[in-house]
């Protein structure tokens, strides 16, 4: 078995320690209110400049997405907090 020394089992431990921590700030990223994220996007693509959103199933699916979104948002508002 090959020892390592004590600098590079620091090393090691945080390079892991920030692997992680990396991971628990892109989870974080991700909590923001979806629905209105996803107004954005969707806002983004109906520029005249983004054509190919609408002739793709991009944009009709990413609009179906808010709908469903926002209709269980208005209903069920205590889904947003899990």
């Amino acid at each position: 078995m090959i020892e390592m020394t004590r600098a590079a089992h620091l090393r090691r431990i945080r390079f892991w320690l920030t692997i992680f921590m990396a991971g628990l700030v892109v989870s974080g990223v991700t909590a923001f209110p979806l629905q209105t994220e996803l107004g954005w996007i969707i806002s983004f693509l109906h520029r005249p400049a983004l054509r190919v959103a609408e002739l793709t199933w991009v944009l009709p699916w990413m609009e179906r997405v808010y709908d469903g979104l926002s209709v269980a948002n208005a209903r069920y508002p205590f889904l947003a907090y899990g």
